[in-house]
C-alpha cells in the first residue's frame, strides 16, 4: 500500500471520533470518570470519596499518556485524542504489516482493515486498543530491520516493556508474534532446513525482546501492585469470540462480515495465496495465544476476547496473492474496499447516533449539585445485539459535577483508583451499576463469571441504602408507570432515563 493511501485511510479511521462529545465506545465513560480522579487537584470534591495511588500495573497506557497531557488540553479532549488515535495508528499497523511482509501481494488488505472497529475497541478496552495498536506498528518495524540487527535489537529493548506496561496483554502478543515470525522464518516448517545454524539464527533474534519481557514482568512481580480477582478459562466463550468479533450495530451483517473474510481466505488459499516465510509462524502462534489465554485474569474479564481481532488482522494482511489470477486478485481487493467503505460509513453514522444519546443523558447533569453522591442503575440487554453503551455513563458525574458514583472500577491490583465512601458492601464500585431486563432476570441470566445474580431497578431498589446518597439516575430504564416510592422525588426525565433527588429521612 502507497503511503498516502495509507494516510488517508488512518483519516477516515479517526474521523468518527473527532467529532463526538465523548468517545461512544462503552468504558470510556469509566475511563475519564477515572482521570478525573486521578488528575484532581488537592481539596476537590471528588477526593472525599475515592482516592489515587500510582503503582507499576501492566494497564497504564493511557493513564500515563493522560497525565502527562491533561495540563494543556484537559481530561476529555486528552481522551478523545487518544480513541480517534487509536483506529488510525491500528490502520498504519496493519498497512505497515502488509507492506514489509508481503509488497506484492497484499490484496486481502481491506479485509484485514474491517477489524480496526473490533469489538474490544467498540467496548472501549483504552490502553489494550491504544497498546496493540503500537504493537503492530512495532511488530512492522521489527521485521524491517531483519538486516540491522543491533537496531532490530535496540527497538525490542525499549519497546517491549512500553507496550507490556501500557497493557500486558498487548505486550505478550507483540512477544508472540515476533517468535513465531523468527522461528518460522528459520525454516521450521522445512525439519531439513531447521538445524543448528537456524537454531542459532533464531534464538540471536529473539533473545532481546524476551529478555526484555522477562524483565519487565520481574521487575512488576517485585515492585508492581499485587493482583487479587480471579484467573478463570471460560473456553465455550471463545467459540463465540470470532464471531462476534465486528459486532456492532446489525447481527446479520456483523457475523456475515466475519463470514466473508474466512471465506475470502479460503478461497485464496485455494486459488494460491499462501503465509509466506514467517507470517504463518507469527500467526499461529497467535492462534495458539488466544486459546491458551485465560478468559479472565486477576479480575480483568474479556482477556482472550481481545485477542481474537489480531488474528484476521495477520492472517489477511500477511496473505501473499501474488500468485491467484490478475481478475479474481482485483475483484477481492474491489470487494473489500467496497465492504470496507460500507462499515466506516456504518460506524461514522453510529457514532454520531450514539453522541446525540450521550448529549440527551447527559442534561441530567444539569440537576445534580456539584459534590453529590448519586446512585447509578444502568439497564444492559442480556439479548440485543446492539448495545446503547450506558453502562458507565454515569461515572461522568464524578468528571463534570465532582460526584460520587457507584460505578468506578476499584480491582485491587488492577486498578489505581480506590472508592473510599462505601454506603453498602454491594453498592459502592463496579458492577453495583448494572441492572437488566425482566426477561434476563427469570431465565437466571449472569453476564459475567465474577458478577452477581443479574438484577432489575425493581430489586435494586430493595437494597439500595437510598439515605446515603442523595440522588438516583436511571440510565436506560425508568420505574415503572404507577409506582410510588416516597423516598424519591423525580427531577428530571427523558425518553429513557430518569433522574430522582432522594429525600432526606
Amino acid at each position: 500500500m502507497r503511503l498516502p493511501i495509507m494516510a488517508l485511510l488512518a483519516i477516515l479511521a479517526a474521523l468518527p471520533l473527532l467529532f463526538t462529545a465523548i468517545p461512544p465506545l462503552t468504558d470510556v465513560p469509566g475511563h475519564i470518570g477515572q482521570f478525573s480522579v486521578q488528575t484532581a487537584a488537592a481539596g476537590d470534591a471528588v477526593l472525599r470519596y475515592f482516592s489515587f495511588n500510582w503503582a507499576l500495573t501492566l494497564n497504564l497506557a493511557s493513564d500515563l499518556i493522560v497525565q502527562a497531557v491533561h495540563p494543556w488540553l484537559g481530561v476529555v479532549p486528552t481522551v478523545r485524542l487518544l480513541c480517534a488515535a487509536t483506529p488510525a495508528l491500528t490502520v498504519i499497523g496493519i498497512a505497515a504489516i502488509a507492506r514489509t511482509t508481503n509488497r506484492a501481494g497484499a490484496y486481502a488488505l481491506p479485509w484485514a482493515l474491517l477489524f480496526v472497529f473490533n469489538l474490544p475497541f467498540l467496548w472501549g478496552f483504552l490502553n489494550f486498543a491504544l497498546s496493540e495498536a503500537l504493537a503492530l506498528i512495532v511488530f512492522a518495524a521489527w521485521v524491517a530491520l531483519e538486516h540491522a540487527p543491533r537496531r532490530r535489537a535496540v527497538l525490542a529493548i525499549v519497546a517491549v516493556p512500553v507496550l507490556t506496561i501500557g497493557h500486558g496483554v498487548a505486550g505478550v502478543a507483540l512477544i508472540a508474534m515476533m517468535v513465531g515470525h523468527a522461528t518460522w522464518a528459520g525454516s521450521l516448517h522445512r525439519p531439513r532446513a531447521w538445524n543448528r545454524a537456524a537454531i542459532r539464527a533464531a534464538a540471536m533474534t529473539l533473545w532481546p525482546p524476551v529478555l526484555a519481557a522477562i524483565a519487565t514482568l520481574v521487575l512488576w512481580k517485585a515492585v508492581g501492585s499485587s493482583d487479587r480477582g480471579a484467573t478463570l478459562w471460560l473456553f465455550p466463550r471463545k467459540l463465540g469470540a470470532i464471531p462476534a468479533t465486528l459486532r456492532d450495530q446489525n447481527k446479520l451483517f456483523d457475523i456475515g462480515s466475519v463470514a466473508a473474510c474466512l471465506l475470502v481466505w479460503l478461497l485464496g488459499w485455494r486459488w494460491g495465496a499462501r503465509l509466506n516465510g514467517g507470517a504463518a509462524g507469527a500467526v499461529i502462534l497467535v492462534i495458539a495465544l488466544f486459546l491458551a489465554t485465560p478468559s479472565m485474569i486477576s479480575g480483568s474479564d474479556e482477556i482472550d476476547t481481545r485477542l481474537a481481532p489480531l488474528i484476521p488482522m495477520l492472517a489477511l494482511a500477511m496473505q501473499d496473492w501474488s500468485r491467484v489470477d490478475p481478475r479474481r486478485r482485483r475483484w477481492i481487493l474491489l470487494a473489500g474496499l467496497a465492504l470496507l467503505t460500507v462499515r466506516f460509513a456504518v460506524t461514522t453514522v453510529s457514532f454520531a447516533r450514539y453522541d446525540q444519546r450521550y448529549r440527551r443523558e447527559l442534561t441530567a447533569l444539569d440537576h445534580v449539585r456539584y459534590g453529590a453522591r448519586v446512585f447509578n442503575l444502568a439497564e444492559v440487554s442480556c439479548d440485543r445485539w446492539r448495545s446503547e453503551r450506558l453502562e458507565h455513563l454515569g461515572n461522568l458525574a464524578t468528571t463534570f459535577r465532582g460526584a460520587w458514583v457507584n460505578a468506578h472500577w476499584s480491582v485491587p491490583g488492577l486498578h489505581l483508583l480506590q472508592v473510599t465512601y462505601r454506603p453498602a458492601p454491594a453498592y459502592y464500585d463496579d458492577p453495583s451499576q448494572m441492572v437488566f431486563p425482566a426477561r434476563c432476570v427469570d431465565r437466571d441470566f449472569k453476564p459475567y463469571a465474577n458478577y452477581r445474580p443479574a438484577q432489575t431497578a425493581l430489586m435494586a431498589l430493595r437494597t439500595l441504602p437510598l439515605n446515603k446518597a442523595d440522588y438516583l439516575w436511571l440510565t436506560g430504564v425508568q420505574l415503572p408507570p404507577g409506582h410510588h416510592d416516597r423516598r424519591l422525588r423525580r427531577i428530571w426525565r427523558d425518553d429513557i432515563s430518569e433522574l430522582y433527588a432522594i429525600v432526606p429521612g
